[in-house]
């Protein structure tokens, strides 16, 4: 059996809920004598996300049958992940325009290399900056 400290669980609602993981595994053996290895698998799973706040099972409602499955928010490392800020400096600092480099061929490039063509193309941009602010200067 499962260390009875197991901890604290979050449920949907953003509640930290005391929980006893082998009440928890009773509930969904009973009186059986055994389980299958994928019922086994399916309720240590539910049990992981449980524990570091995924998702509550135990609470779950019938409206999400799909839950074991889903993606949930503190799963989603996308909008946060190095990779989008990586592509989001790429487009701003014009990499494509100074140095001609497509996304995946700069992607492909060592870190350092792509720290250097940032600074290039910062510095590129400011010097464009201040010729376009020269130049307003000029018409007034």
């Amino acid at each position: 059996m499962i260390d009875r400290d197991f901890g604290t669980i979050v449920d949907n609602l953003g509640n930290r809920v005391n929980i006893d993981p082998n009440e928890y595994l009773m509930e969904f053996i009973g009186n059986t004598k055994g389980i299958s290895s994928t019922d086994a698998d399916i309720i240590l799973y539910d049990l992981y996300e449980m524990n570091y706040g995924i998702f509550n099972h135990r609470n779950a409602s019938k409206t999400k049958p799909l839950s074991s499955v889903a993606l949930h928010e503190c799963e989603n490392i996308g909008a946060d992940s190095n990779l989008y800020k990586v592509i989001e400096a790429y487009v701003s600092r014009g990499v494509k325009e100074v140095t001609g480099l497509t996304l995946t061929e700069y992607l492909e490039l060592p870190t350092d290399i792509c720290i250097k063509i940032m600074e290039i193309c910062s510095a590129d941009s400011a010097a464009k900056t201040k010729i376009f602010d020269n130049l307003n200067n000029i018409n007034k």
